[in-house]
Order: structure tokens, then sequence, then C-alpha cells
């Protein structure tokens, strides 16, 4: 019997106990928070992001043998929520999860991956809402984890940094150790990715590392959390939206038109 792997993605997910860790929340209060997180123009563009690349990425794995459990909080206004659980309808590897703002991440996540496995044995990974994993992620993801022991990190170090520059997108090629973008553990004791603390001290435990080019691409934008941008001292492309596709094939059929058309309509408004 193969090993089960859940992806774990957050979606505007609010709680109580780790809006702290967040450039977007840190000095707000709950409720702050919430209006903040839960404005209807950012919903509206993360929805359409996620749509544009996450969701397609996931569509074209190679290995279909997976779930993806998209996080997200009870509060979430109702109208996204039903969104979201539409996506679901039509699609077998994509689970939606709730969890009250009183409920730690590790807590939720781990409550959520466990409900849709037998046992306590799982890889779990992570992703953003608005970033993209190649087609054959879960594969790689799968070929790594059979040579891991439970409680080792997996890290795919190797992508692209993608943003958006007036009419167009600039491309970066970047290396980083440990970043978040399918970080993945294998765990027998029903714990998670989350359970593992920050991706910057992945390396206090044994790191399996990927190392092929364009396993992941990061959408860097103003509604980005990190803040990072692309390097201005490091070779880049700039592509028009429709032209982006055709430079990184690995990834499938992702919309960057409609993702560039999102983060345009948007904005300066968070």
């Amino acid at each position: 019997m193969t090993t089960p792997i859940v992806g774990l993605m957050r979606f505007s997910l609010v709680t109580d106990r780790n809006r702290g860790n967040f450039r977007l929340t840190r000095e707000r209060s709950l409720e702050e928070s919430l209006s903040l997180i839960h404005d209807p123009d950012r919903l509206a563009q993360r929805l359409a992001l996620f749509e544009a690349l996450p969701l397609r990425c996931f569509e074209q794995q190679t290995d279909p043998d997976f779930k993806l459990v998209v996080l997200t909080s009870t509060l979430l206004p109702k109208p996204v929520k039903r969104q979201l659980r539409k996506l679901a309808e039509s699609r077998d590897f994509l689970v939606i999860k709730t969890a009250p703002p009183d409920r730690s991440l590790s807590q939720a996540a781990s409550l959520a991956a466990r409900a849709c496995i037998d046992g306590r044995r799982m890889i779990t990974f992570r992703i953003d809402d608005d970033d993209a994993l190649a087609t054959d992620y879960v594969a790689s993801l799968r070929a790594l984890a059979d040579r891991a022991a439970p409680g080792d990190m997996i890290s795919f170090e190797r992508g692209l940094y993608l943003q958006p520059e007036g009419d167009a997108f600039l491309l970066q090629d970047r290396v980083y150790r440990n970043i978040a973008i399918g970080l993945a553990t294998l765990s027998e004791d029903g714990r998670t990715i989350f359970d593992r603390g920050s991706h910057v001290r992945s390396d206090q435990f044994p790191v399996h590392v990927d190392e092929r080019p364009q396993a992941w691409i990061r959408l860097l934008h103003e509604g980005s959390d990190s803040g990072a941008r692309i390097d201005p001292d490091r070779p880049v492309d700039r592509l028009s939206p429709g032209a982006v596709a055709a430079r990184v094939p690995g990834f499938g059929r992702l919309d960057f038109v409609a993702a560039h058309a999102a983060l345009g309509a948007f904005r300066g408004r968070g």
C-alpha cells in the first residue's frame, strides 16, 4: 500500500494563535485581521489566483493519487466558501476544510489531513494559494519519500520567481533551499508539515533535496506577506502574460493571463 500524500494550503485562514506570524496581521486584533483578510476585493483576487495557478497545476499532476486540503476559516464569507466547495465538487483531489479562530494552524492541519487518510502514516506538503508546482511534483515527492525516514524533510530547492511589472511579468530562476513551496515531511504519528516549525529552520531535520530546475513558481506581488521581490542583480526575463507558459512547460496549462489580470484589477488594495 502506498503512503498517502496530502497537500495543505491556507486560504485566507485567520486564527488567533497564528496571526502574529504574518506581516499583514501581526499588529492587528483578531477582528481587524478578519476585516482585512476577508475584504471582498482581496478574496476575489485570491480566488482568481488560486484558480489560475495552483488549482490548474494540481489538476494536471502525472501522479493523481493525492489530496489537496484547502484550509480556510469558519468565518470566511459564505459566497466565497460556496465557490470553494463548488470547485471541490468536480475534483476528487480537492478537499475544503474550515477551522475556527481559536484553533492553531498545526491543529487544523493535522485534523484535516488525518480525515483524508486511513491510519497515521502520511506524507504532507505545503503550498500557498497563489503559487504553483510542476506537474510531476507528486510523482517526484513520492520517489523521494520512498528513501526517507519518519520525521525527515523533503525540499525542492530550484524554481522560479514571477513578478508583475506593468503589462508584463518578470521571470527569474532561483535557488532557495528549504523554501516553503512544496516542502514536505513523512510522518507516522499524524503530525504534518506545519508541526515542523518554520521552513527556514528545516535543516534541524534530515533533508532530502530535489535539485531539478523549475520545480515551483513563486508569485511575488503586493499582497505577498513576505515582501520578496525579483533580484535586479540577477538575470531576468520580461515576458507578456501570454508568453510565460511557453517558458515554463513543466507546469502544464497555467493561466498567466488571468493571474496578471487579477493582480492588476486589485493592485494597491492589499
